[in-house]
């Protein structure tokens, strides 16, 4: 069996073909601190000169995060899951 590599590795968010479970605290977690990292790093792009990256590589995810994934999440497991969400780390955004 040969294995081939996604060459949009930065798309997955946008990606027609990705699951993202919405019933699991945990996973909801990562995706609203994700969402928080980033804004945060939007806001860094701007300032310390690396928007074009930014726009490129991240804008995309972060408007399919606040356009189609978090609204999808119902409130009860948001709250739950903004409560988690501060102990799960994701990695620094460049």
């Amino acid at each position: 069996m040969q294995v081939s590599l996604c060459e949009q590795f930065y798309r997955c968010a946008t990606c027609p073909g990705a699951l993202i479970v919405l019933d699991d605290v945990k996973i909801i977690a990562k995706l609203l601190q994700a969402r928080k990292d980033l804004l945060e790093a939007k806001e860094r792009a701007v300032v310390e000169g690396w928007w074009p990256r930014y726009e490129t590589y991240y804008l995309p995810s972060l408007r399919i995060l606040e356009t189609e994934i978090v609204p999808a999440i119902a409130s009860d497991l948001r709250m739950q899951a903004e409560a988690y969400a501060v102990t799960v780390p994701v990695p620094a955004l460049d």
